[in-house]
């Protein structure tokens, strides 16, 4: 474990991180450089900052969507949705990239509380931000569903089972998981959120300790969480090819990919 990463452990409680743990973003592709200073007051705790507690654990993964799990087709409803798995199996890589996305808002003219969203942002951002965390070690997993083939009549009627059954096949069908802690972002009420994590725990972990830790978190205040929603829309958008852009960001993100699963 790196001094600043012991650093941030042991302060959690608004201290202040010394200069000699400024950050430095590059990515030799886009070529976004910067050195920004990390000398302001630490507002939340590692766990809601990269999602996790540097503990034995040695993945973490990341989940956000893309599109929407309604089936009003031609009316409103996205004709794709998609989970994306953003998995690392380095927390030491995780922090890293999660401070350099931190310092990415700082470059880019954000205020530091700003959630990257990828509908949210311009093309020039998307790619720049992409292009930063595609220099850090992580691997990508994701499910496309083309809402259009889906015949079930509970999946296309009741969105939080649609929801979680994409979830579910998503992490059952990635046999790299070992002991992991899935971050989500957050959605519905709390008694929902209770169920699903029960659910998961006990059909994912069914065969195999995949899991050992499932949380829904706030992606305002996740970096690698709002870094899973830049690469499920990138997905979502290469499935778009009325789009002149359909294929850039997902280029940025080509050798991060592992694979994409087009489900049927």
């Amino acid at each position: 474990m790196n001094r600043a990463i012991e650093y941030i452990e042991q302060n959690l409680d608004g201290e202040i991180i010394p200069a000699e743990f400024a950050g430095f973003v590059g990515c030799s592709a886009y070529q976004y450089r910067t050195r920004v200073s990390l000398t302001r007051p630490i507002e939340t705790s590692l766990d809601t900052r990269i999602g996790s507690q540097l503990t034995d654990s040695t993945q973490i993964c990341l989940i956000d969507d893309s599109g929407d799990p309604g089936f009003k087709l031609g009316s409103g409803s996205t004709p794709y949705f998609v989970i994306a798995c953003v998995i690392f199996d380095d927390l030491q890589v995780a922090a890293d990239a999660a401070t350099a996305i931190r310092a990415a808002r700082i470059q880019l003219g954000f205020k530091r509380e700003y959630e990257f969203k990828f509908n949210k942002l311009n093309k020039s951002n998307r790619k720049a931000i992409l292009a930063i965390a595609a220099a850090y070690d992580f691997r990508v997993r994701a499910i496309v569903v083309d809402k259009a083939q889906v015949r079930s009549h509970e999946m296309r009627t009741k969105p939080d089972s649609f929801y979680n059954f994409v979830i579910k096949e998503a992490l059952s069908s990635d046999d790299t998981l070992e002991d992991a802690k899935v971050r989500l972002d957050g959605h519905s009420g709390r008694e929902y959120k209770r169920q699903a994590v029960a659910c998961f725990r006990r059909e994912i972990n069914s065969k195999s300790h995949k899991i050992s830790d499932f949380r829904y978190v706030d992606s305002t205040k996740n970096d690698l969480i709002q870094l899973a929603d830049l690469v499920a829309g990138a997905i979502n958008r290469s499935k778009q090819q009325d789009k002149t852009d359909h294929l850039e960001y997902i280029a940025i993100l080509k050798d991060r990919i592992e694979e994409i699963w087009d489900f049927e």
